[in-house]
């Protein structure tokens, strides 16, 4: 426990903590972006900001919220495969499709790589931090592997594809 963390651990100590404390940043986040359809106010934004303020307000040990956030990682790799599914449903499109789907997505792959590599050395950023953001246009599933492979920084991959996200979906 941290010398003058707020809350106990009894509260904070455990995987339900970080599980409820996300679910209703998020689910807060929802019900004002349902109200006013301002992009700034996207479910996923809201909620980190409401999780971070938390966290630091009330001093909450990183190790005891991410308790409830490894049992929230385990579900990312089913909902790739999710993913997959909707598009095996889709099959005849994707057919019909193939060559230019596969062309657009090998274009916009290498440009994403290519332009945050790019920009992140104009910028001097380091390598393991590069290597961390490479992977940003992908799912988090197949973006957290190969950072971890290749050493990069887990947190900084996560929120590199969340914000791609974000930022790619308005």
């Amino acid at each position: 426990m941290l010398l003058n963390s707020i809350l106990p651990p009894i509260i904070t100590d455990t995987p339900l903590f970080g599980i409820a404390l996300s679910i209703g940043a998020y689910y807060l986040g929802y019900r004002l972006y349902q109200k006013t359809k301002f992009f700034l106010f996207s479910p996923f934004l809201v909620g980190f900001v409401i999780v971070i303020s938390v966290v630091l307000v009330f001093q909450v040990p990183i190790a005891h919220f991410d308790r409830g956030g490894d049992i929230i990682l385990m579900f990312i790799a089913p909902t790739t495969v999710c993913l997959a599914y909707t598009m095996y449903v889709q099959l005849k499109v994707l057919r019909a499709y193939l060559l230019p789907i596969l062309l657009g997505t090998f274009v916009g792959a290498a440009v994403s790589v290519l332009s945050t590599y790019l920009l992140g050395s104009l910028v001097g950023l380091n390598d393991q931090f590069l290597l961390s953001m490479l992977p940003k246009s992908s799912t988090l599933a197949i973006a957290l592997e190969i950072s971890a492979q290749n050493g990069g920084i887990i947190g900084v991959t996560i929120a590199s594809v969340m914000m791609t996200g974000l930022f790619g979906a308005t």
